[in-house]
């Protein structure tokens, strides 16, 4: 479905603060009355790399942010822990901002592709009520990618 709306699926997966901070996981163990030692080997990686093979094996682009965010001077300031809360800072919002738009650019062939473009621009219109030139622009979309259901 996304495909045939001249776009393309990706996914990006966010880390837990717990795996990229060190200092917050054990906040966390010891809130939960919890020793680390008990709990044997931790893979912090585990399910970021279940979902990158998920999304391997069914041909979904992924891009994992944990490496972005471990790589952080502080991944803790990434977070609003300081609040109670584990949702991202302005800095984390930041990081993961810059590293999509950076991957976006780089693996997602449908940004500028003149086909979705001209069928965007024909939605675009519909939307307004100008219909001519919707229909101009969905007949221009059919024409550069003629075997394309969506226009």
């Amino acid at each position: 479905m996304v495909s045939e709306d001249g776009a393309e699926f990706a996914v990006a997966i966010l880390p837990s603060q717990n795996q990229v901070a060190p200092p917050q996981w054990q906040r966390t163990l010891e809130k939960a009355g919890l020793d680390e030692d008990d709990l044997g080997v931790i893979d912090m990686a585990y399910p970021n790399r279940l979902i990158g093979e998920f999304c391997t094996a069914h041909s979904i682009p992924f891009l994992d942010l944990s490496v972005a965010f471990s790589a952080a001077v502080n991944p803790g300031d990434l977070y609003l822990t300081a609040i109670g809360d584990l949702h991202f800072s302005a800095a984390g919002h930041h990081l993961a901002g810059v590293n999509l738009a950076a991957w976006i650019t780089q693996h997602l062939t449908s940004l500028g592709e003149p086909a979705a473009d001209s069928y965007r621009e024909g939605l675009r219109r519909m939307r307004t009520g100008d219909l001519t030139r919707a229909l101009q622009a969905l007949n221009t979309a059919a024409g550069q990618r003629p075997n394309w259901a969506a226009p």
